[in-house]
């Protein structure tokens, strides 16, 4: 199996893309794993023709078929401006529509209190995860696309281990253990249960019992 990742940091922090593929291959799958990706970008940045990275997504297409599409937005976009965010999926969609089997939608999460983005825009953690939720759902369905709900199994890991840390100090971006509970609920969305072997995770004992046992119990969306 075939599965190419398309996004930004929040994809390439802490490479996400080869924990996932590395839970895979510990758990006897045969699979690699590509990425395109470029901090802060939105998807409707790989379609332009004068981009690198774009040059690097057309030229992946062009000599592979991929069996999933892992595609993630511009990680305010969705909860703030649904029109661009609906585009950039349409659009990218359609141009790998001959070249993917299916897309999963990486539904990210809100940014921690404190961040000024939440201020600005009159957001909490939740109601910014809620509303990228929403649009995340509201297009997955619109495309046939499965939806990981990453950004609520944050609020849902938070919840039950206050002291496990989910997010970098920017108060954005992923810590490691954010970027494992992303895989996990890409790869439980993606393979319909989880990994058999997590041996490659770097987390407490503890903390990946509980994040296992939440990410086992999260809801389809």
């Amino acid at each position: 199996m075939r599965i190419l990742f398309i996004g930004n940091s929040y994809t390439y922090y802490n490479d996400l893309p080869h924990i996932f593929e590395k839970l895979a291959l510990d758990s006897a799958l045969d699979v690699t794993v590509d990425s395109v990706t470029r901090g802060g970008w939105f998807l409707h940045k790989y379609l332009d023709v004068e981009n690198e990275h774009a040059a690097k997504l057309r030229e992946l297409v062009s000599r592979q078929h991929y069996d999933v599409c892992v595609l993630q937005e511009q990680s305010l976009a969705p909860a703030i401006g649904f029109p661009v965010f609906q585009d950039g999926v349409m659009r990218i969609t359609q141009f790998l529509s001959s070249a993917a089997d299916r897309f999963v939608l990486y539904a990210t999460w809100g940014r921690k209190e404190g961040h000024p983005a939440l201020a600005e825009h009159g957001l909490s953690t939740v109601s910014m995860m809620e509303a990228l939720e929403e649009s995340y759902c509201r297009i997955g369905s619109r495309i046939g696309a499965d939806v990981a709900p990453v950004g609520r199994n944050f609020v849902s890991i938070q919840k039950a281990l206050p002291d496990l840390e989910l997010y970098d100090p920017d108060r954005t971006h992923p810590s490691y253990a954010g970027s494992c509970v992303a895989a996990l609920t890409l790869y439980r969305c993606i393979f319909g249960g989880l990994p058999t072997d997590t041996g490659s995770l770097r987390l407490d004992k503890a903390d990946l019992e509980g994040i296992l046992e939440l990410v086992a119990n999260q809801r389809k969306l």
